[in-house]
């Protein structure tokens, strides 16, 4: 199943992971969102 996914190739979903992350960063960067360190939201994920 996952080596049929790597076949298909999505060029617009690329461009819109790359828009995304930069909008993201860009939100850190003007601290537009409140960053968590990974320790403190762990347990919430991994539950």
């Amino acid at each position: 199943m996952i080596a049929s996914m790597d076949e298909k190739h999505d060029e617009n979903s690329e461009n819109e992971w790359l828009e995304l992350s930069k909008k993201r960063y860009e939100e850190i960067q003007f601290r537009q969102v409140q960053t968590q360190n990974w320790n403190e939201i762990k347990p919430r994920v991994l539950s």
